[in-house]
């Protein structure tokens, strides 16, 4: 297995057409020019997981000095439950191991709606967990989905403060002013 950095604008968005599109519900999906002008910002890092020639899955990363925010992440539909994501997590991890931090949003079990939903989001916070991410008491709301914040750092311990901090400064770079200011709330128990 192998991680490599996806440079091909085209193959990218093949990507967000043909998995994208399946992976997550449309109210988490950006629309593609948003990640293109990210992309050619150079504020935006991808990355894929391959055997041999075969594509098992991607990151994508929004890049604000050294701190990344995970903004997509799944293995392909037919891969998963046979460990690729946790190898990914684990050689992302070595790969950004030079990064300030990491922040993953994960929809907040609180706001889940069904017993499924509930079920689902707290697998997927367990599954983060058990790959070296930690919890933080911050919660955000973007575009009207939850969140629940978690974050890997190996440089340093930050206070959910400062972490709050970076990830409104990720948040204020890559969305219009008017966006930023509607769409976009964090809550954190720290004063900020």
């Amino acid at each position: 297995m192998v991680i490599r950095q996806l440079t091909d604008l085209n193959h990218i968005e093949e990507i967000y057409h043909t998995l994208m599109k399946m992976d997550f519900p449309p109210d988490e999906l950006k629309p593609f020019s948003s990640i293109r002008l990210a992309f050619e910002a150079k504020i935006y890092e991808c990355f894929g997981l391959f055997s041999d020639s075969t594509f098992l899955g991607y990151a994508f990363y929004y890049k604000y000095d050294e701190n990344y925010l995970l903004d997509y992440f799944a293995i392909k539909a037919g891969e998963r439950g046979r460990g690729f994501g946790s190898l990914f997590l684990s050689r992302l991890s070595e790969l950004l191991s030079k990064a300030a931090c990491v922040i993953c949003e994960a929809e907040d079990p609180a706001a889940a709606e069904t017993p499924e939903t509930l079920e689902i989001r707290n697998r997927r916070i367990q599954f983060y967990l058990s790959n070296g991410f930690q919890e933080t008491g911050i919660t955000s709301r973007v575009f009207g989905a939850e969140y629940r914040l978690l974050v890997i750092s190996a440089s340093k311990s930050y206070r959910d403060a400062e972490i709050a901090e970076i990830y409104s400064s990720i948040y204020n770079r890559m969305l219009p002013e008017n966006l930023y200011r509607t769409c976009f709330d964090i809550t954190c128990p720290e004063s900020l």
